[in-house]
This record gives structure tokens, sequence and C-alpha cells, in this order.
């Protein structure tokens, strides 16, 4: 058996590198045979690695499991892919002349990007019921649930951006996007880009929230 019998990643963010061990016991299914190979089903995501127990480790669960002995670990460190994905693999260990694996950890978790913005893009004007709205609220997060600071770096002309101020430990901040007043309510449908500086107080990035505007139907 092993302990955890799965690894549970949770939220990953993009290029994020996560390291974790799963202690292997000597029970039934090993039946006192050696380990002979670690095999993970994306070698580039998951790096496996068995390392046999010594004198000196102590299992960290030696006092949840009686059955068998800990006879060692498989180390494994997490690269997250570069774009937002879901998680799930496998690593199967292989023991001294014995086909197929005798044990394996499943793997799963998410990968999200470390800011996003809700909605997407914003699409103006907005029908109501008192006429065409010519501007939106837009929602940009912190997933990983840190502070959140954020400063319109690139503005269209036609185009108004303002941040609802909040204290510096917000993790969500609330964006106005209006059209001006003038050619940019009258002409043919265009699309605007609005360059958003975004950061926790250690990492930054840039993100592009697409604008389409268009005359009123």
């Amino acid at each position: 058996m092993t302990t955890p019998k799965a690894v549970v990643l949770g939220t990953l963010h993009p290029g994020e590198i996560r390291r974790c061990c799963v202690e292997v016991w000597d029970d039934r299914k090993l039946g006192g045979c050696q380990v002979s190979r670690v095999v993970s089903t994306n070698s580039r995501f998951v790096v496996a690695a068995f390392v046999p127990a010594d004198a000196g480790y102590e299992p960290k669960n030696s006092g949840k499991h009686l059955l068998g002995r800990c006879v060692g670990r498989v180390e494994l460190t997490i690269n997250a892919p570069d774009s937002p994905s879901l998680v799930s693999e496998n690593v199967s260990l292989f023991v001294v002349g014995s086909e197929p694996a005798i044990l394996t950890i499943p793997i799963t978790g998410s990968v999200l990007p470390r800011f996003e913005l809700q909605p997407p893009d914003v699409k103006l004007p907005r029908v109501s019921a008192s006429g065409p709205l010519y501007s939106a609220c837009v929602i940009c997060r912190n997933t990983s649930g840190g502070r959140l600071m954020i400063t319109p770096a690139t503005v269209p002309q036609d185009l108004i951006v303002r941040v609802k101020r909040g204290e510096d430990i917000d993790t969500v901040k609330v964006m106005t996007i209006e059209v001006s007043p003038g050619a940019g309510r009258t002409g043919p449908q265009s699309t605007r880009q609005v360059i958003l500086t975004v950061s926790d107080g250690e990492i930054t990035e840039t993100l592009t929230l697409d604008v389409t505007v268009g005359p009123a139907d």
C-alpha cells in the first residue's frame, strides 16, 4: 500500500513546481518483493523517483499503519504546464520480476491562471429596458487567494477604465469599462484591447481584455 493512496494537488498555477512524496509499505501486494522502477504516465508533468528506506528513515505515517514496513518513498516533482488544464495522471510501481504494475498512485488537480478576468471579454452596448448601455463591470481575481493590485497600462482613447478602490489585501477587484460618448458609440463594430498590469506583490503579469464595440441595434 501507499500513504497517501492518491495525490490531490488542488490548484496549481502555470509553470509552478511542487514537490511531495508518497510512502510505500510492504503489505500483501508487495509480498517482500523489491521495487524495481516507477513510471509516470506523463514524465514532463510528473517526475517520479523511488528512494529505498534506509536505517535512519522515519516514516511520516508510522503510527497509522501497522501492517508491513515502510520500504521507501516515491518522490514526486510536479511541473505544471504553461496553460490552464485539468490534471489526471498516474504513477505506477513495478517490482523485480513482475508485470504489470503492483501499485498505482493517482495524481489529480487543476491548473488555473494566477489572475483571471470575468468575463474574459466584453461586448458593448448591452441591451436594457432603458436603452443601450455602453458600460460593463469586469471582475479581476487572484485565484491563489492572495492580495491583488491592478493598473490599466494601455487604454484605447474611446474607452474609460475605472478600478474600484479597495484594500491592499483584496483578492478581487472590480473595474468599470465605459465607451466614451461620441464616435466610439456610432462607428462600425470593432474590437479594442485594454492591457492591464496585475500583481500580488511578488509576481506581476499582463492581462488583455478584448472590448468589442458596435452601434446600438
